[in-house]
């Protein structure tokens, strides 16, 4: 089964409007910077890490979860917390976090972001091209964001911008 996690209204902005005053999510409206970091990529880490942590990814093995919309800026913090808390209470989890994140989870980055990074963090098998134009976080001609990922051999390339979405669409 495939599951994906897309940008949207998440209704964390109940929880930030204590400090901003905006107690409710307005697409293309002015937020604020304090708004706009209080809640950037909360829902998406909370979900991804629950459904590690919690277990669902161990019970159901075929299970995959795909971000979409989210970028990847988010992956290195809720990677070191699940090394950091693993390594502190590793009963208290159904298999080394780090390992089901990576088994599990597909990312879509921003074609701006430092998609080696992410490499470093994930394997190249999950990492996936986005094109979301005319959003911001979308390119008018998708081959820019193949010509963006210049620290990838072209296999890489080719997986990042085909193959795997293949592979996660047709499994």
């Amino acid at each position: 089964m495939l599951v994906c996690g897309h940008l949207s209204a998440d209704g964390y902005h109940r929880y930030a409007g204590d400090w901003t005053g905006v107690y409710e999510f307005r697409p293309h409206a002015p937020q604020g910077p304090l708004g706009r970091i209080i809640t950037h990529a909360r829902a998406t880490m909370d979900f991804f890490a629950a459904m590690v942590v919690q277990g669902a990814v161990t019970r159901h093995p075929g299970l995959r979860l795909l971000s979409v919309e989210n970028g990847s800026d988010w992956v290195p913090w809720v990677m070191k917390r699940f090394e950091v808390e693993y390594s502190r209470y590793p009963a208290s989890f159904p298999e080394d976090p780090v390992d089901a994140f990576q088994r599990s989870v597909w990312v879509v980055p921003y074609w701006e972001e430092p998609v080696e990074q992410l490499a470093d963090l994930v394997p190249v098998e999950r990492i996936l091209a986005g094109s979301d134009f005319p959003h911001s976080d979308g390119l008018p001609e998708p081959t820019q964001f193949a010509k963006a990922l210049t620290a990838f051999d072209d296999g890489a390339v080719r997986k990042i911008m085909r193959d795997n979405l293949a592979g996660l669409l047709a499994s």
